[in-house]
């Protein structure tokens, strides 16, 4: 069977250029429309829907996109996207979108050929995914529920770690210890106004800051520390993107003499196993992924099992809210001297 992916091959042009040429998408340049409707025609590609596919299968098969594996994070919310899976009889079939919106697009157009009932989409990127892309899987009756911070340009089903109370904890927290010159450690994906980085500026100005300081990590992640201490002044607090970069910063802490909490507190996300392990047991935000992806799937099952004729769709977002879990890699900051 000819696929979209096989047709943009064969055209030298992108998944998303064929998908949306074959929809007759007004901004696809004519010639290029023509040549992929020709090699369409050429090698008889049909739109697979879930009517075309193996119903045994079809009705039992889900997709789930992550930004990659192997990530602590992502394993805990396969985990628990497996668990409601068992309960539920069905399969699961994982891709990886890199952090790159064409992949997460081709991903689920692999899925849609694959007879996939829905899709639980973690994209890992800022881009927002296509209102045009959202309905051509929609009308192919596939069901799609979000995880995490993936943007959508259209309404859709999301379950997610509540962002702004995971920014206020750790503001909050590391406020009331004392300290005011706090870098945080994460990867921007070019925009600091979505996701974590915005929620993070907007819970500095809830409490009088008008400066964040963020620090992209992607790219020099084996630098993390040595980078911020090169501000002025130095940060005497670091929350990290998750912990295994939080242990990173330990580390690198370590290795450039500073005493951690006492020269440099560290604040990691998501509660990982290892974290009570490190030297010092590292403080941090309890995100729950397991919860995220059990509850994810399980919204995705119900929709599958819902009658879209008979009501309008009410998109539900389903927030789970994190908890600090204090240790002993944050403290008061020393006195400047």
């Amino acid at each position: 069977m000819t696929s979209i992916r096989k047709l943009a091959r064969l055209a030298g042009v992108s998944s998303t250029t064929v998908f949306r040429a074959l929809h007759n998408d007004p901004n696809i340049n004519a010639l290029t429309r023509q040549r992929i409707m020709e090699l369409a025609d050429l090698y008889q590609y049909r739109p697979v829907t879930v009517q075309t596919v193996n119903p045994e299968t079809a009705n039992r098969t889900i997709g789930m996109l992550v930004p990659g594996l192997p990530s602590y994070y992502n394993g805990a919310l396969l985990s628990g996207v497996l668990e409601e899976a068992f309960l539920e009889s069905y399969h699961v079939v994982v891709l990886r979108t890199h952090n790159v919106l064409l992949h997460t697009l081709t991903a689920m157009e692999t899925l849609a050929e694959l007879g996939v009932r829905g899709i639980l989409i973690a994209s890992g990127h800022y881009a927002p995914i296509p209102r045009s892309f959202v309905m051509e899987m929609w009308s192919q009756g596939i069901e799609l529920v979000t995880m995490e911070v993936t943007n959508v340009a259209a309404p859709l089903d999301r379950v997610w770690t509540d962002e702004e109370r995971l920014a206020e904890i750790a503001v909050e927290y590391l406020l009331g210890l004392g300290h005011r010159e706090i870098v945080f450690a994460l990867p921007t994906l070019g925009n600091t106004d979505v996701g974590r980085p915005a929620a993070l500026k907007r819970a500095l100005r809830r409490h009088g800051i008008s400066t964040a300081w963020i620090l992209d990590i992607e790219g020099h992640e084996d630098q993390i520390v040595a980078t911020a201490m090169q501000r002025s002044p130095q940060p005497t607090a670091l929350l990290a993107m998750d912990d295994t970069v939080a242990a990173a910063c330990i580390q690198q802490a370590n290795q450039l003499g500073l005493r951690v909490p006492q020269d440099l507190s560290i604040l990691g996300c998501a509660n990982f196993p290892f974290a009570q392990y490190l030297s010092p047991a590292l403080t941090t935000i309890e995100q729950y992924p397991v919860e995220v992806g059990r509850q994810a799937a399980a919204l995705l099952f119900r929709r599958i099992g819902e009658d879209r004729q008979q009501s309008p769709r009410q998109f539900e977002t389903v927030s789970i809210t994190p908890v600090l879990v204090e240790r002993n890699s944050c403290g008061r900051p020393r006195a400047r001297r």
